[in-house]
Formats: C-alpha cells, structure tokens, sequence
C-alpha cells in the first residue's frame, strides 16, 4: 500500500482529520515522508515515478477535478471507498484540503480548484475499508489525471511535491528501489531527481544508477540538504534500459513556514 506519513515534532500517524489543522500550525517542524512508484516502466521513454505510469502534467490553471471509480462499491453503502480526502495547492499556490462523497462509476467534482493535487486518501469505507476499484482524479477542464487510487490501495502514490506559498523546505535522503515486475531477472535504471520553477524549466540536480536482480534498494543522503523554496516543483523520473522494470522512491522532507 502506498504510504504518505505525516507528523508534527516526531510525533507519527497523523491522519486525514487533522492534517489542515496540522497544516495550519507548522509554524516551527514539520516533517513528512512522500512514497511514489511505478509499477512497469519500458526502455525508450522517461517516466515519472508515480503509479499512474508516463508524465503527470498540471493543469495550465486550477480546476475542479472528477472523481470516478470503475467500480459501483466505492460510494455511499457500497463495501468500498464511501468518501475521499484531498490535500493540495489552489491557484495562490496556498494549502487546500477538500472531502468528497463517492458515487460509483458517476463521476462527482471537488468542490474546491485544485491547481495542484499534492495527496488524497480513502476517508471513510465500508466492509472492504480500501477503494474497490480503480480511482482516478481528473481535471474538469483539461483533461489531465492527477492521480489515482489503484484497487485495494486507498492512497495515492507519486513523488512530485509543488512548494506551498509562504514555504521552504529541505531534503537530505532518499530510498530508491528496483525490482522487476516480476521473475527474478537483472534489470538496469537511473532515476533522476529534478526540480523547476515556473518560467525556469527543469533542472536534473541528481542521477542515480542501478542495477537489480531480483530486486534492490539504495539509500542516498545528502549531507547538505537540498534546500528548495516556494513555487519550486521537485519529483523523480527513471530511464529504464530494460522492459519491465518497476521502480519506488520515497523521501522526507523538512518544513517551515516562513521565511
């Protein structure tokens, strides 16, 4: 299952109900983990580490954004996802946090714009706990998926993290695994961390190569921190020279707000 770990001064578990009073305290140490992968990345294209597969591209402009399932069970008295939770950035670049109500395989709207979707989350379920199906978060206008909830997940899974207005933030280590998608066969790929900044375009600031049998995890730190500020995106990408690879990432980062 997908994980976003969230605390406040070490203290774990913080859950859906509390993050935007979370959110609105950090004014000393926050402190979270963000987990992406990407289950089946093929040689000739490189792809954002997230579970939807290809390139996440935001929308030009906040937007509403439909939500769906593919499965009837994830509504109000179905076994599956009954309300979702979302965390993300409108279009001041300011923290939002919205709650929808399920309805199957109809299609219902957030009720706040999203420019960027950051993380969103099964709330409340029925029998099954976890989404039934799949679940996919779509802008109303563009057209482009933001994320999803693969089935039996309840979490969204990608690394891309968009700097909140009035914040800055640092990184200082990363696990990166490979593994193939399945068998036990050698596979090769490096994984990028990029970052941009509107109007500047993107910047590889790390690669990192590897090479799995079976599969393998390397733990990088960075002993300076990698400082990042307001507007900033950061996210990682792979390369694959072998078909089939699939590949995790997670991170944390240091948050404080202010300057």
């Amino acid at each position: 299952m997908a994980n976003y770990h969230w605390n406040k001064n070490s203290v774990d578990n913080f859950d859906s109900m509390i993050y935007q009073s979370y959110w609105n305290s950090c004014d000393d140490s926050c402190v979270f983990t963000k987990y992406g992968l990407n289950s089946d990345v093929d040689t000739g294209t490189r792809e954002d580490v997230w579970n939807v597969g290809g390139t996440l591209e935001f929308p030009p402009s906040e937007e509403y954004l439909d939500i769906v399932s593919d499965s009837a069970q994830d509504g109000v008295g179905g076994t599956g996802a009954r309300e979702v939770f979302l965390v993300g950035l409108d279009g001041n670049y300011d923290i939002i946090f919205d709650a929808v109500v399920m309805n199957g395989i109809t299609t219902v709207k957030t009720n706040k714009k999203f420019l960027i979707l950051d993380f969103a989350r099964v709330d409340t379920s029925g029998s099954n706990q976890f989404n039934v199906g799949e679940v996919t978060f779509t802008t109303d206008t563009s057209g482009l998926i933001q994320g999803q909830l693969n089935a039996g997940e309840g979490r969204t899974s990608n690394t891309h993290l968009v700097i909140p207005r009035n914040y800055r933030a640092n990184m200082n280590n990363v696990m990166i695994s490979l593994y193939p998608e399945s068998g036990n066969i050698q596979k090769t790929a490096t994984v990028s961390l990029e970052f941009s900044c509107p109007g500047f375009g993107a910047v590889r600031q790390d690669t990192i190569g590897l090479v799995s049998t079976g599969g393998a995890t390397v733990r990088y730190q960075y002993w300076n921190p990698i400082e990042m500020y307001e507007f900033e995106e950061m996210k990682f990408t792979v390369d694959a020279r072998d078909n089939n690879c699939a590949v995790s990432v997670s991170y944390t980062t240091a948050w404080t707000k202010g300057f």
